[in-house]
């Protein structure tokens, strides 16, 4: 194979890469699953089967009909090897963004073997014989193999699946990182925190920028600082030079510290206005109001209020057991 078949090989799976994922993101009604830090219920999973399997596959068959029409047959040599690139690309995504302990191996193995083993016989079979992409009406029980297999999809898409073992991988992941984080940077946190509630909301908001800007990405955000981005660290502080991962911690500590108490602030004079003590150690209302008005003056993203709840409880009911895990329910539930 030539440099420029390689080259081009490699642009099709970067290709294949962000199409695959911006597909998978808009296929949220059919049960696509994301990879992160929450449990979610696989609704579909003859789709995700499906999806991840043979995704890659369709790609590849259209790409090697386009380079076909355009008159480059030259570089359809060997183009099934677009989708083992494409898993490596997608594995070295994964070490780099810190997911290994997330991703349950047995099955994505068997999705990788699965996908590059079909693309490879395909090639053999059928995409390196230019005519053999056409239709043909004399193969009329091809057909009947589609509907099979819509049967077959329908039949599984029917199924659920136990959800303990992804639990069990997405608990352990926080427990990690948790302590992980609180060996690095409990001395400053605890330095810094009113009380143990603060302490706690500290932590859920580390861990979840943390999550979202794992160690590679944070790296070349300060490496490129300001062209790549103008927040940096673990807990993705605004900065006008270039710190450490230490002072990022610092100063975001020292923000939720702050918001904190103007939340505190904010609470008891709602609370005065309609009669009520305010109580931040109350479990319910009070304390939610607290977690979310923190969390939203933090990051004003639409789902990072309810995620840092989410995780918040989680953390609360694992390493702060003298707080109750707030109750379910909406962020407009909690202005008191």
């Amino acid at each position: 194979m030539t440099f420029d078949v390689f080259a081009v090989h490699v642009a099709l799976s970067l290709l294949l890469f962000l199409t695959l994922n911006w597909l998978g993101r808009h296929a949220a009604g059919s049960g696509y699953i994301t990879l992160g830090l929450f449990l979610k219920e696989d609704g579909a999973p003859a789709f995700n089967l499906l999806y991840r399997i043979v995704g890659p596959i369709v790609f590849v068959i259209l790409a090697s009909s386009s380079l076909y029409a355009l008159g480059l047959d030259y570089y359809v040599h060997q183009i099934w090897l677009v989708i083992a690139y494409y898993y490596f690309g997608r594995f070295l995504y994964v070490v780099s963004f810190d997911r290994t302990s997330l991703l349950n191996w047995k099955r994505e193995i068997f999705f990788w073997v699965s996908s590059i083993g079909l693309g490879w016989l395909l090639y053999d079979q059928v995409i390196r014989n230019k005519k053999a992409l056409l239709p043909d009406v004399a193969h009329i029980n091809n057909y009947l193999w589609t509907l099979i297999v819509l049967f077959v999809y329908t039949a599984l898409n029917s199924m659920r699946f136990d959800s303990t073992a992804t639990k069990r991988r997405k608990s352990r992941y926080l427990y990690i990182a948790y302590s992980d984080n609180k060996l690095l940077y409990d001395e400053i946190i605890r330095g810094i925190a009113q009380d143990r509630l603060a302490e706690s909301i500290i932590y859920s908001i580390l861990i979840y920028e943390s999550f979202n800007r794992p160690s590679v990405p944070r790296v070349l955000e300060r490496l490129f600082h300001p062209w790549l981005g103008k927040t940096l660290g673990p807990m993705q502080v605004k900065a006008d030079r270039r710190i450490s991962d230490i002072e990022s911690v610092t100063l975001g500590a020292q923000i939720v510290a702050d918001l904190y108490d103007k939340v505190l602030e904010e609470g008891r004079k709602i609370a005065t206005d309609k009669g009520v003590l305010f109580d931040p150690n109350k479990t319910g209302n009070h304390r939610e109001f607290i977690i979310s008005r923190v969390a939203a003056k933090y990051n004003k993203d639409d789902s990072y209020v309810s995620e840092v709840r989410e995780l918040h409880g989680i953390i609360v009911r694992e390493f702060y057991p003298e707080f109750a895990p707030p109750p379910p329910g909406r962020y407009s539930d909690y202005l008191i």
